[in-house]
């Protein structure tokens, strides 16, 4: 698995929660991310992780706790996200750099082929240096700010594995060396040949630094040293000015050493540059919370507990802050800790209880996903799904076609009923209004029992007041809105 910054292991990548296909712009999730002026690629990479919560406590604190360093240290963030983008211009660079050579591959004969994997060398240990030389850069970067979190922490141990002193010295030297490659600088095939004739190995090397006598010459008489000197290389001298295999195991000899070098830039690219993405939701993440602190809002991460757990203290809708000039005209809502498998909130039309079933989702989602939340304090217990169904039957009301809209919300419904899982949460709102009262609450009843009976909370708004005579207060917290447009608990 790559570096990353977002997930703690391979198992939280693969083991993430599920968001219903509608949801996030139930949610208004989209407003959210305009709000903040997100480009498109960040905006929607954004939602891609939201749309994919976490379910691991562990998991969560993992994400939690660099969000939080990156909110502390915003300089860092804007640092590193700068190298990772030059990292990625590197990428982009050694891409076109293979396409450059298969054409070349292609076109190239006789004595060209050589001066062709000469210069494929000379650019492929060139970009191998720029990405190690990056990559030492961006260790410096983490290192000078002292990481603390377990995701940067990581970082910097990985870089510095790759950056160790020895062997990236040595391989920094040789990619200058080859940088300057030139096959008129002394650099000669070393060709040895077998007892029956057959080639032992080819390889590069420099002649004036390996010693060569031809067969029968005489050894030269040496006073030796305390340290003997390297005896000769008995070699035939041949010629292959002429031969076609001359520039053929001289290109093959250069092309063999290009492509070791352009593995290791595809480790090293496959490696560290997800990061680079990973970065842009760091920064989306980061971009929300000073939005909310330049207006004074105080803000929370989650606290992640086990069980069956949704409480909270002075919960905002995020969407109403950020659109609003008087953050303090923003309405607080307050849930005690409780047992019950369902909360219903019911209050006539425009009394707050969509703007409060928003502000409770988006509360689960951002907690579930490491964002600090707008709250006093917020535990919760993860859910696996976050499904959603948030009536619009006011525009079908207006068509005279509230038949058609109330068979479609019966089937949306279904939808969530089929894949719904255990410990799963599901946000209705002014669900089966479009029908008779009565019927309207004799069709949710059997639906919401259901549901708890899978395990799984559900959070209803309506202004059914007959379905309140059909919920048990042992299973159901009953709630109101109030003229202030807030709820209120009437049965905790």
């Amino acid at each position: 698995m790559a570096i990353s910054l977002l997930y703690r292991s391979e198992e939280a990548l693969q083991t993430v929660g599920k968001v219903g296909k509608d949801t996030l712009a139930q949610l208004a999730v989209e407003k959210i991310t305009r709000r903040l002026g997100l480009s498109q690629s960040d905006a929607r990479y954004f939602q891609q992780i939201l749309s994919a919560p976490l379910i691991n406590q562990e998991d969560i604190a993992y994400r939690s706790r660099a969000m939080s360093e990156f909110a502390g240290h915003p300089d860092l963030l804007e640092r590193l996200a700068e190298q990772f983008d030059r990292l990625s211009g590197l990428k982009s660079d050694f891409e076109d750099l293979k396409k450059e050579k298969r054409q070349l591959q292609r076109a190239t004969i006789g004595e060209a082929i050589p001066d062709a994997a000469k210069n494929h060398l000379r650019m492929s240990a060139m970009l191998l240096k720029r990405c190690l030389v990056l990559l030492k850069a961006i260790r410096e970067t983490v290192e000078s700010y002292d990481p603390s979190s377990e995701a940067l922490t990581r970082l910097q141990s990985e870089l510095r594995s790759v950056t160790a002193e020895g062997a990236f010295e040595e391989l920094c030297a040789l990619c200058s060396e080859l940088e300057q490659f030139s096959e008129t600088s002394g650099t000669a095939l070393d060709l040895r040949l077998g007892e029956l004739g057959g080639i032992v190995s080819a390889q590069l090397t420099d002649r004036h630094r390996v010693p060569f006598r031809t067969p029968g010459e005489k050894k030269k008489k040496r006073w030796f040293t305390k340290n003997e000197e390297e005896a000769p290389v008995e070699a035939a001298p041949i010629s292959l000015s002429y031969s076609a295999l001359s520039p053929k195991l001289r290109a093959e000899a250069m092309t063999s050493l290009a492509r070791q070098l352009d593995r290791m830039s595809q480790q090293l690219f496959a490696r560290f540059l997800p990061i680079d993405r990973e970065l842009s939701f760091y920064r989306s993440g980061v971009k929300y919370l000073q939005y909310l602190q330049e207006k004074g809002i105080s803000v929370c991460y989650a606290e992640i507990v086990e069980g069956n757990c949704l409480a909270f203290e002075a919960l905002c809708d995020p969407l109403l802050l950020l659109y609003n000039d008087d953050p303090t005209s923003v309405v607080a809502s307050s849930l005690p800790a409780h047992s019950a498998s369902g909360i219903a909130v019911f209050g006539s039309n425009g009394s707050g209880k969509t703007v409060w079933l928003r502000s409770v989702g988006l509360c689960c989602l951002f907690a579930q996903s490491g964002l600090p939340i707008p709250a006093k304090s917020v535990r919760i217990s993860p859910y696996r799904q976050i499904l959603s169904h948030f009536s619009t039957a006011e525009k079908e009301f207006e068509a005279g076609n509230e038949a058609g809209r109330f068979e479609q919300e019966v089937r949306e419904v279904a939808t969530i009923v089929d894949e719904i899982e255990g410990h799963s949460l599901v946000l209705l709102n002014e669900t089966f209004q479009t029908t008779a009262y009565a019927q309207g609450a004799e069709g949710l009843s059997p639906i919401l029992r259901y549901l708890a009976g899978r395990g799984c909370r559900w959070i209803l708004t309506s202004h059914l007041t007959k379905l309140q005579e059909q919920l048990t207060s042992e299973e159901t917290l009953i709630c109101k809105t109030d003229s202030k447009f807030a709820v209120q608990v009437i049965n905790s």
